[in-house]
């Protein structure tokens, strides 16, 4: 009998996994700021900024109306400040996050639902200033959020995402490790959210536009 049943779940899964859709996405950036402010007679240098991000993410459709998927992010920041001592500020971070999504509404190519995203972080920061390498902060971070979402089917290959951020329920878990003569100090936060923020609605954020392939 138990035989029987294991067949029959394993036989099902599969079953599910064969008819899947999946899709992958995500996103890659680089950017720069930098510059120098020169008054006729010396040149000097601001503070510079290299920020380099890698997510990439793959999921697949478990029915019409469900998706779960995976998503993993990296991130380098390294800010150079010009002076006396040059000071150059380091930190990396990886995220894994997994996702799901439902959709309560299809209306022809149109579809709304809800995200509900899982995530768990790490960072660490290290600082160089005269030739000496001193390290900073590590972060570790657990949050969970769900927000919901406005999609637009282009085509069976091509969707288009907007998640609507400004109309969330979230919590977020984070422990700052920090050491110093032989001390090591935790400082350890959360936050909680729940609400709508429609006053915000034309600033960076509140809507975020994406895509996904699908195969």
């Amino acid at each position: 009998m138990k035989k029987l049943l294991f067949a029959s779940i394993l036989l099902t899964f599969m079953a599910t996994v064969a008819n899947a859709q999946f899709f992958v996405g995500g996103s890659v950036g680089f950017s720069h700021s930098g510059g120098s402010i020169d008054n006729g007679t010396t040149e000097v240098d601001k503070v510079s900024t290299n920020n380099f991000e890698f997510a990439p993410k793959v999921g697949y459709e478990l029915s019409e109306v469900l998706e779960v998927g995976v998503q993993l992010a990296f991130s380098l920041d390294r800010t150079k400040t010009p002076g006396a001592t040059e000071t150059i500020d380091k930190e990396s971070g990886i995220a894994l996050v997994p996702f799901a999504r439902y959709y309560a509404i299809t209306m022809n190519k149109f579809a709304l639902g809800l995200e509900g995203r899982l995530g768990l972080g790490m960072s660490s920061q290290k600082t160089e200033a005269g030739g000496t390498t001193t390290d900073g902060p590590k972060n570790t971070s657990l949050s969970f959020n769900v927000a919901p979402g406005l999609f637009y089917h282009m085509s069976d290959r091509v969707t288009l995402e907007a998640v609507l951020g400004g109309l969330s329920l979230g919590y977020a878990y984070n422990v700052q490790k920090t050491e110093a003569g032989g001390v090591t100090t935790k400082n350890r936060s959360n936050s909680f959210g729940l609400g709508a923020d429609l006053d915000n609605i034309f600033t960076t954020g509140f809507i975020t536009v994406g895509a996904v392939i699908r195969f």
